[in-house]
């Protein structure tokens, strides 16, 4: 019998993840022969290392605060599409009942084997309590910033830390700007990053180490890794295979080593192939004919100018000469970083194929949750372009039609960016954005009405979920019921007490304050007095809530004077008062307390005449505390990204300062001398 999954089992493995991380680190900065390093003398390199830390927190801010800013503004915490399908009763109900085995974390999800995203989205429901979408794209931007920025900083060490500013950049560009807005806004996404995070580090590590080293080893187990993250986790393995082949052929000689690493790469080959579930129904996602698969192909092999599919042949033009100067030329020295940047490209080709024969029906284009990966293109390229200029000598650098061609092919590519930014990224997102929010007032007025028709009756992007009778089998049941967001949440149920006076009224709050839809609200403006009505409102008694936090909705001056609103116990004694941070007046103000622990009831209290002495609030809605703390890291988004473009205009202006200041230094062998 499969043992059942247990809570501890969720921070051995993230600790067994980072443990492997930092063994990466080691591994890098260890020297071998593939990982060739000049001789720095120690104030350089502090002070190298001072600018690539700056560096670095100013690029992970930029990020950050880019992803944080979409989500903000376009994001929603209500479950999206196939989540509603994979996490509630698969995962989070069994765990919850103490019923989720193993082998339900590895079963298929259509071709894939997402293992890590639903092991990263269990830890946000364990740790939170509450199934909130928010709390999973907040999480993984902070997945996707760290395993880009790890990218950099491996590429960065590759290059014997040269060109950080160069690699840094075009990772910043691709990372922050919303061309895969779908994967930024959609909870379910994280096995995009897995896929990227994993086999990267596989591509180094098996490609340049020696069998049965330790850095050798971390790259098999990062590609076995791999392989459930996403189906085209076993790319991974011909990608390592063609690396190996290549240095073998560098050094004219193949030896028992290099066997051992053809002969496993095989095997996770075929361990990945074995894997793949190919499920009923999406045989019509294919291209019907070799035409279109070559259609669709180009257009993927072509972003960011993902409309014109024969563009690739211009702009895979500096990854094609680098691996033919490399591989088979000869002409570049076979060190770790161009190395690694071919096999990067390998691997981003084998996914531009893979997406064309899985998803290119009618020649179809790459759909933004795609572009994660295909995003690697420019970086490939761009990456290699500035190899091969730094390795030019200085007569070819003068000539005038190297020097146009590659201008062109900048300018090319830049205005590729912008082209699929303003035309296709923009709208693509804004237009989700509406239709999230749609979704939200959807499942909200369902159960707030149980009417099925609410849902029955919507349009098609009108609901969460795109089988309608379906959903409403699904919202029906209260296991899901009780984990929902609090945006759909249905509120604790505010009964008046009957043996005490009610003097607030429902809706009672200013006339011209929008109402709050589907929620019971109380106040103490009466139309009859305005604000100069006072009186008091219990409720009848409430059982402690399930979530460690209570959300209020405020109107008017609430100051805890006067007018208050509190939470008694049952033998009345003062659990909480519910106090705004500022007066909400005539607007909505949400409020968060810590829930009782005990039964409880609700007092509001209004005891002055004078003007603007009044006060409403909303039956109070139970919310995860990690859902209210990334609610404010997501609102800190704009905040985030101006500290992180200040923090880099800062380390741009010191740096050129020092150089300015500069003694020139004569380098020794392993200095490009000017």
């Amino acid at each position: 019998m499969i043992p059942y999954f247990s809570p501890t089992t969720l921070m051995l493995v993230w600790t067994l993840l980072v443990i492997s991380y930092m063994a990466v680190a080691s591994c890098v900065g260890s020297p071998s022969k593939f990982f060739d390093r000049q001789q720095i003398n120690a104030p350089q390199e502090r002070d190298e290392n001072g600018y690539a830390l700056s560096l670095f927190i100013g690029a992970a801010l930029i990020i950050l605060g880019a992803k944080f800013t979409l989500i903000h503004y376009y994001g929603s915490d209500l479950p999206f599409w196939d989540q509603w399908d994979t996490e509630p009763k698969l995962l989070y109900i069994p765990y919850d009942q103490g019923k989720l085995s193993w082998s339900t974390l590895f079963s298929p999800h259509n071709e894939h084997r997402i293992f890590f995203s639903r092991l990263w989205a269990l830890t946000l429901y364990a740790i939170n309590q509450q199934w909130d979408a928010h709390l999973q794209t907040v999480a993984n931007a902070f997945l996707h910033t760290f395993f880009g920025l790890w990218l950099v900083w491996i590429l960065w060490r590759l290059n014997d830390r040269r060109d950080l500013w160069i690699i840094a950049g075009v990772f910043v560009l691709i990372l922050a700007v919303p061309f895969s807005w779908e994967n930024t806004l959609f909870g379910f996404q994280s096995s995009f990053y897995f896929l990227l995070g994993f086999s990267s580090m596989a591509i180094l590590l098996i490609s340049q180490s020696r069998p049965f080293s330790t850095s050798w080893m971390m790259g098999i187990f990062f590609a076995v890794l791999s392989l459930f993250t996403m189906g085209a986790g076993f790319f991974v393995a011909p990608v390592s295979l063609a690396l190996t082949i290549i240095r073998a052929y560098r050094e004219r000689r193949m030896t028992w080593r290099d066997g051992i690493t053809l002969i496993s790469c095989l095997l996770i080959l075929l361990a990945g192939i074995l894997l793949i579930h190919v499920p009923e129904g999406h045989a019509g996602l294919r291209p019907n004919s070799f035409s279109d698969f070559m259609t669709a192909l180009g257009k993927n092999l072509s972003w960011p100018w993902i409309d014109v599919p024969l563009l690739f042949l211009i702009l895979w033009c500096p990854f094609v000469i680098l691996s033919y100067r490399t591989g088979i030329g000869k002409k570049e020295k076979l060190s770790g970083y161009p190395l690694f940047i071919m096999g990067l490209g390998l691997w981003t080709l084998l996914q531009c194929i893979a997406m064309a024969y899985s998803r290119g029906f009618e020649g179809s284009g790459p759909a933004s949750r795609y572009m994660d990966s295909l995003s690697l293109i420019p970086v490939v390229n761009i990456l290699a372009a500035h190899y091969l200029y730094s390795h030019s000598s200085a007569s070819f650098k003068r000539r005038k039609g190297f020097v146009i061609a590659c201008s062109f092919w900048y300018a090319f590519s830049v205005i590729g960016f912008l082209n699929l930014l303003i035309n296709e990224s923009i709208e693509g997102f804004s237009n989700m954005g509406s239709s999230l929010a749609k979704q939200s007032e959807t499942v909200s007025r369902y159960l707030a009405s149980e009417n099925d028709n609410v849902i029955l009756m919507a349009r098609h992007m009108e609901i969460p979920y795109p089988d309608a009778k379906r959903l409403t089998s699904l919202l029906r049941d209260d296991a899901i019921r009780k984990i929902l967001p609090v945006s759909v949440r249905k509120p604790l149920a505010f009964v008046p007490s009957v043996s005490d006076r009610n003097d607030f009224v429902k809706n009672g709050f200013y006339s011209a304050m929008p109402v709050i839809k589907d929620r019971n609200v109380w106040g103490s403006y009466v139309t009859s007095k305005g604000d100069r009505n006072t009186g008091y409102l219990r409720s009848e008694r409430m059982p402690p809530p399930r979530l460690p936090y209570l959300r209020f909705r405020i109107a008017g001056y609430l100051d805890n004077s006067r007018l208050k609103l509190d939470l008694y116990d049952m033998d009345h004694q003062l659990i909480e008062a519910v106090v705004p941070k500022r007066l909400p007046k005539e607007s909505w103000m949400s409020v968060d307390i810590k829930s009782p622990r005990v039964p409880f009831y609700i007092k509001a209290t209004d005891q002055t005449k004078e003007h603007r002495g009044w006060f409403a609030f909303s039956e109070p809605t139970e919310i995860g505390l990690f859902s209210i703390i990334s609610e404010s890291i997501r609102s800190a988004g704009r905040a985030l990204l101006v500290m992180g473009l200040a923090i880099v205009l800062g380390v741009i202006i010191y740096a050129h300062l020092q150089k300015k200041e500069e003694i020139p230094y004569h380098s020794t062998e392993g200095y490009n001398e000017k």
